[in-house]
Order: structure tokens, then C-alpha cells, then sequence
């Protein structure tokens, strides 16, 4: 049927999008490993600005996730050096914090989205299908909803919603205290 066809065809979209991700924080660089794996997303993690650009001289990514704040490049630095190298993949800025000069410092540097931290997982998928230009209603339910209503959030250890995050896979959930450990 066409509906089918169509189902079809946006799965297979989103499965083989390639997005790569910029963070230097452990627990963040888990839990997006553990998230976009659950939603059986291609996922590449690099450390810092300096790598992505590393990484996107080497590879063409759909859509790039960039923390702001990291060591070596920022994500504002890293975001300008790639629209003066003519890149237009759509780069979602991922900040923990919510100031109006930082939105404006990130559009100006040719980010073309905004995700705040903590923020709902509906919101990250959301935006991946919008840049993607998959229509939601494309989409079965259970697609990408593993984690309906949970907030990646960090304020504190909560080990209900690591085991929930872990779909049962125990050597997640030590990975994840392993770093909370060391980390904090």
C-alpha cells in the first residue's frame, strides 16, 4: 500500500542518516550512545570541535549535534569555521544553559537550531526528523518513543531511570556509574 510504502521509506530514511555528535561531558557522551543506539540511530561521538572538523573533513554527516562549552574548540568556533568552509549540514547547538546572548552568539555563527539540557527526548527527535525531512506521522509509534516522558537530565543519580535508560543491559548501567564515579 502507499501508507506502507511510505512508513517504508522514513524508517529507512531515518536508520541511515549519519549524525555526529560533539561532546566532552562522559555521562552525555553515554547517555546519547545508549539513546540514538535504542532508537538504532547512527551515532558518531567526537570529543571536541577540533575533532568534528576533523571528522567532517573525512565523512559527510546529515545532521550535527554541538555542545557549546568544550575544551580545545568550542561549538560556536568549530560552527564558524565550518559555514566559511561552505558546510551546510544543519548544526543543532546543545548548551546547558539558556542565556539570549548565547542563542544569538549560536544563530550568528550559522547554528541553525537550539537544544537546551536537560531536554525531553521528544524534542531531539523532533528536530532530527524536521532536518532529516521526515514526516513524524511517517513514523510507527514505537519507532522512537523506547523512553517515552523520561528527561535526559543529570542533576542527580537516579538509578531507576539508568535501568530504564539500560533496556536491560547491565554493562550500561556499570558504564554509567563508572563515570558518575569518576566524574564526580
Amino acid at each position: 500500500t502507499p501508507r506502507g510504502q511510505d512508513i517504508m521509506a522514513a524508517c529507512g530514511q531515518l536508520k541511515s542518516a549519519s549524525i555526529i555528535m560533539a561532546e566532552d561531558y562522559p555521562m552525555n557522551r553515554l547517555l546519547a550512545k545508549s539513546l540514538f543506539t535504542k532508537w538504532g540511530l547512527n551515532l558518531k561521538i567526537v570529543n571536541n570541535g577540533k575533532e568534528l572538523l576533523s571528522a567532517i573533513d573525512k565523512y559527510d554527516y546529515d545532521i550535527i549535534l554541538m555542545d557549546i562549552q568544550m575544551p580545545e574548540m568550542g561549538g560556536v568556533e568549530a560552527t564558524k569555521i565550518l559555514r566559511e568552509k561552505g558546510v551546510k549540514t544543519p548544526i543543532i547547538a546543545i548548551t546547558g544553559f539558556s542565556f539570549k546572548d548565547e542563542k544569538l552568539l549560536c544563530k550568528e555563527a550559522g547554528m541553525d537550531d537550539f537544544l537546551i539540557k536537560p531536554f525531553e527526548e521528544k524534542d531531539l527527535k523532533q528536530k532530527l526528523l524536521n532536518y532529516l525531512n521526515i514526516n513524524d506521522s511517517d513514523l510507527p509509534d514505537l519507532e522512537l518513543n523506547s523512553f517515552k516522558n523520561s528527561k535526559l537530565k543529570l542533576e542527580y543519580c537516579n538509578l531507576d531511570y539508568i535501568k530504564e535508560l539500560s533496556a536491560g543491559d547491565p554493562i550500561f548501567v556499570e558504564d554509567v556509574l563508572t563515570v558518575f564515579l569518576t566524574e564526580v
